[in-house]
């Protein structure tokens, strides 16, 4: 079966920046198309105008997904987090080793925990018992 000729008219025009729009791969506008991707890639060639719509759609579809984006993240963390480490350059701090750094508190109950640990004096001190 001989796969349907494709037209540069306004309604495929139309379809094909509205396909490129919500980012589909030119395998899946041509099957909406009725053609196979090699037939669409031959129709971009021929018809430039075809091939703008294309980019035009995709590039579109990108901006629109940016601004959804940008909109959720008002109300989502997340989405927020991410875009300040996407455009801001925010990064998660990095540790040394697997622990993060210790507040104050935790320094001093370390010290003490470890008091006197390899000395003479110390092994026979038990270090108090803590309460958290």
């Amino acid at each position: 079966m001989r796969p349907l000729a494709l037209l540069p008219d306004a309604k495929t025009l139309r379809t094909i920046e509205n396909l490129a729009r919500i980012q589909c791969t030119q395998a899946e506008a041509g099957a909406v198309l009725g053609v196979e991707r090699r037939t669409l890639c031959r129709f971009f060639a021929r018809h430039p105008e075809a091939r703008e719509k294309w980019e035009l759609g995709l590039e579109s579809g990108k901006a629109s997904l940016r601004r959804n984006q940008f909109k959720l993240s008002e109300s989502n963390a997340t989405m927020a987090i991410w875009l300040g480490k996407m455009y801001l350059g925010q990064r998660e701090p990095r540790f040394e080793g697997d622990e993060a750094p210790l507040g104050k508190k935790e320094m001093q109950h370390r010290a003490a925990l470890t008091a006197g640990q390899d000395s003479e004096w110390g092994d026979d001190l038990k270090p108090p018992d803590w309460q958290h």
